[in-house]
């Protein structure tokens, strides 16, 4: 047993740390936690969607509202998302892969609506 993702294990990002811990537990779970389960735990979860399952943010953000409901990130955390999701697409990423640019609408003023 033991933590699979740790502070100095986990460097490159929490995308990566969740895609570890996910390899590392035989059920394939993995509990993504904040204080209030609505903006930090929620980007990360996004962030691992968008990279590791090609989804844009706008569309990881409605597939993780599908379950969790209050899931809200903040204006900030929101724009990190698509500036995100740029990275991924000029990475040539998983985000990058398939219907490419512009396959979760246009970007307002930074910040996606939802």
């Amino acid at each position: 047993g033991g933590d699979a993702c740790t502070q100095s294990s986990c460097r490159r990002g929490s995308d990566d740390c969740v895609h570890k811990a996910l390899a590392a537990d035989s059920s394939h779970r993995v509990l993504i936690h904040c204080a209030a389960g609505v903006s930090r735990s929620v980007t990360i979860t996004c962030a691992y969607l968008m990279r590791h399952h090609g989804l844009g943010a706008r569309t990881a953000l409605r597939r993780v509202q599908t379950t969790r409901r209050l899931a809200n990130p903040n204006t900030g955390f929101r724009r990190q998302l698509l500036q995100y999701e740029v990275v991924l697409e000029g990475d040539g990423g998983a985000a990058g892969r398939g219907s490419g640019r512009g396959r979760d609408g246009e970007l307002r003023r930074g910040v996606m609506r939802s």
